[in-house]
């Protein structure tokens, strides 16, 4: 696309000093100024192809529009443009400047703090608890989660979602997701239900707690079996200092029976409210003993240092 200025809700040229960030699935993201805001955004654009490529988008960015919630990119608008090379649907939604959780694990040299890791789990179960009040997301994975300037989790991308109520009654697919991330369901094409995002974030989990995928395919059919058939690495064999009940509860997210998995997003908030609660209960009354040792440590090396 060769155009120097977007149109928004305010102005026919609310959006400029576009700049190329990177491009991916089917479309390409940039950074523009909002200069009705005053901030960065940024601007995902998409060529059209045909009418119904067009409706499946325009109903992608109605549904990432009609989100809100803190830990969900914010969609502020989308609509059409036409340039020399063509016609194009595009939206402009809130810019995180620290990229996302692919980036996060790839750079990360020791493991994540498990209390960082609890509220990453925290960020993500409650932006899918809003989002599965409308959609069943069905491409999560860690470059379709950004990372804001405090810190905090975002799931953006709704690119093969659809409406809750179409997913629970069809087994039409837009598209499938990511194979490292995607259900036994998909595999076999069975109905789509809420369940087929839980085992994808518990996949996630997986990675944030252990910085590696628990699947690492490398074809499509290795993915297909290891999905279908492979239990799930042991978490404690990989990082020693997880509660066993965070291992139970990602493996009964990533059960391969869907009778045996999670049924909701609510049961998961509830068991790992339990975990976090505890585990500051830990943190909190180690923390004399810490400070006793650390003492300790310091008086012995002034006195080591007074005899030289």
């Amino acid at each position: 696309m060769k155009l120097d200025v977007l149109k928004g809700p305010n102005s026919d040229a609310q959006y400029e000093n576009l700049k190329f960030l990177s491009s991916g699935g089917m479309g390409e993201i940039y950074t523009a100024r909002d200069i009705i805001n005053q901030r960065i955004v940024a601007i995902k654009i998409i060529r059209v192809t045909d009418n119904n490529f067009k409706n499946l988008l325009e109903e992608e960015f109605k549904i990432a529009s009609a989100l809100s919630h803190d830990n969900i990119i914010q969609t502020y608008y989308y609509s059409e443009a036409t340039d020399s090379t063509g016609n194009y649907f595009y939206s402009a939604s809130e810019f995180c400047s620290s990229g996302n959780l692919r980036k996060k694990i790839q750079s990360s040299k020791e493991s994540i703090p498990l209390m960082e890791c609890l509220n990453y789990f925290n960020d993500l179960l409650k932006a899918l608890q809003e989002a599965h009040k409308y959609i069943i997301h069905r491409d999560l994975k860690p470059e379709n989660i950004l990372i804001d300037d405090k810190g905090n989790l975002k799931i953006c991308d709704f690119g093969i979602a659809k409406y809750v109520d179409l997913l629970t009654r069809t087994k039409t697919f837009k598209g499938w997701g990511t194979y490292p991330y995607m259900s036994p369901e998909c595999w076999i094409h069975d109905a789509n239900t809420k369940q087929m995002d839980i085992y994808s974030l518990g996949l996630i989990f997986f990675e944030i707690l252990t910085l590696q995928p628990a699947f690492k395919g490398p074809t499509e059919r290795d993915f297909r079996n290891q999905h279908l058939f492979d239990n799930l690495p042991l978490i404690p064999h990989l990082r020693n200092d997880i509660p066993i009940t965070v291992s139970e509860i990602i493996r009964k997210m990533t059960s391969k029976s869907i009778n045996e998995r999670y049924k909701d997003i609510n049961q998961i908030i509830y068991d790992f409210d339990k975990v976090t609660k505890s585990t500051e209960e830990i943190l909190y009354d180690i923390q004399p003993l810490l400070r006793k040792v650390h003492l300790k440590n310091n008086a012995t090396t002034e006195a080591a240092l007074k005899v030289r």
